[in-house]
C-alpha cells in the first residue's frame, strides 16, 4: 500500500472503506501515528456509508478534552483483503491509526510529495 506526503506534510494513504455488499468508497485518510485507534470518519461520511452503529466510548483528544464518540463497525480494503474495523465518528480530517498499523512495516520518504509504503511484517 502506497501513500504520498502532502504539502502540510502529513501521509496521506487512500483506502476502499464499505458497509458490507456496496463498492468500496475510496476515501483519504490521515495517517496518524499519535492515534491509537482503527480509523476516524466524519458523521456524513458514515451515514453515506450506512455503516452500522455497534457501540458509544469515551475518548481523551491530545489537548486533554473527554469526548464521547459513537463506535460503528466498516470493511476497508487492506493489504489485498477485507478488513472489518472499527470506525470511530470524529468531524475534522478522517484518521488511519495505530491498531490498523499493527503487524506491518511503515516506510516514509519525508519530502515534498514523498511516499509512504506500508507492507504487512
Amino acid at each position: 500500500m502506497i501513500g504520498v506526503i502532502n504539502e502540510q506534510l502529513r501521509i496521506m494513504i487512500t483506502l476502499g472503506i464499505r458497509e458490507s455488499v456496496e463498492p468500496y468508497l475510496n476515501y483519504e485518510f490521515v495517517l496518524d501515528t499519535g492515534y491509537t485507534y482503527f480509523l476516524t470518519l466524519p458523521g456524513n461520511v458514515i451515514r453515506r456509508l450506512g455503516l452500522p452503529l455497534i457501540d458509544s466510548m469515551e475518548m481523551i483528544m491530545a489537548n486533554g478534552e473527554a469526548l464521547r464518540s459513537n463506535i460503528y463497525v466498516g470493511r476497508v480494503f487492506w493489504n489485498g483483503e477485507e478488513k472489518i474495523v472499527p470506525v470511530l465518528e470524529a468531524e475534522g480530517d478522517a484518521l488511519l491509526g495505530m491498531e490498523l498499523l499493527y503487524g506491518n512495516r511503515l516506510t516514509v520518504d519525508i519530502t515534498n510529495e514523498g511516499t509512504a509504503t506500508i507492507n504487512s511484517l
